[in-house]
């Protein structure tokens, strides 16, 4: 007879997954818990209510360790095979993730969503020049070369939001933000040149385009390099969304 590691049968799913969080993932008791899930996916044996969410507790834990040390990238399983490229002013910008919202069938992806995404950041790009001349701003580098990922995932608190490796998973993924903000709508880093966002996209289309050019414009400014002129850049996003609102 195989032999059977029976206490983990009796691990709900909460609790399996509190435990891995309040130990870090890098604590020998987390490496020992990891090791004896590992043991009953090799076997086969661990039981059908929580076998996918141990699987992927498995799988995700060791792709973070083969990946960027960031824990805000996304896992190569949370990447869509085929990036998609956007369009014209934007032709260096692709969403490399995209994961739908639970019941929400307008943010699965689609032809129409990626259409919504592309006509929104084109619409950032052609309008940032005009905005930064509107506030006597000069910035001579060319947005001819600019580039950018999107990250798509669920954001809301109330609907997934706070689930492991979505927007406000505040205790792994995102516990590193420096936003002085409880929860995120949307969040760009810098030097990743990524811009991770609440899926929204077409079941609240205009809180999205809200999200969407606030980060496209964070995106704009680093690669210009306009954001080391502003006295507060998260003020001039809001002021360049209110610009671009009023005139689309």
């Amino acid at each position: 007879m195989r032999k059977k590691l029976c206490w983990i049968h009796n691990l709900a799913l909460d609790n399996l997954a509190s435990m891995a969080y309040s130990l870090g993932m890098k604590t020998l008791p987390a490496l020992l818990l990891l090791g004896f899930g590992c043991y009953l996916y090799r076997h086969n044996e661990i039981p059908k209510e929580i076998s996918t969410p141990v699987e992927s507790l498995i799988l995700s834990t060791t792709e973070s360790s083969q990946q960027s040390s960031n824990p805000m990238m996304p896992l190569k399983s949370e990447l869509l095979l085929n990036p998609i490229s956007l369009s014209n002013k934007c032709k260096y910008v692709s969403i490399v993730e995209w994961r739908e919202t639970p019941g929400e069938d307008n943010t699965k992806l689609s032809d129409n969503g990626i259409e919504y995404i592309d006509k929104l950041c084109n619409l950032a790009v052609d309008m940032f020049p005009q905005f930064i001349k509107a506030n006597n701003v000069h910035v001579t580098k060319s947005l001819n070369g600019y580039s950018h990922k999107l990250s798509l995932m669920p954001g809301s608190i109330k609907d997934h939001g706070t689930d492991y490796r979505n927007l406000n998973d505040l205790s792994f993924r995102f516990k590193n933000k420096k936003a002085p903000v409880k929860y995120i709508w949307g969040y760009t880093l810098e030097d990743e040149k990524i811009s991770f966002i609440h899926n929204c996209v077409l079941s609240d289309p205009q809180f999205f385009k809200d999200i969407m050019i606030h980060e496209i414009f964070h995106s704009i400014s680093m690669y210009s390099g306009s954001y080391r002129t502003w006295n507060n850049e998260e003020q001039m996003a809001e002021k360049f969304v209110k610009y671009v609102m009023e005139r689309s």
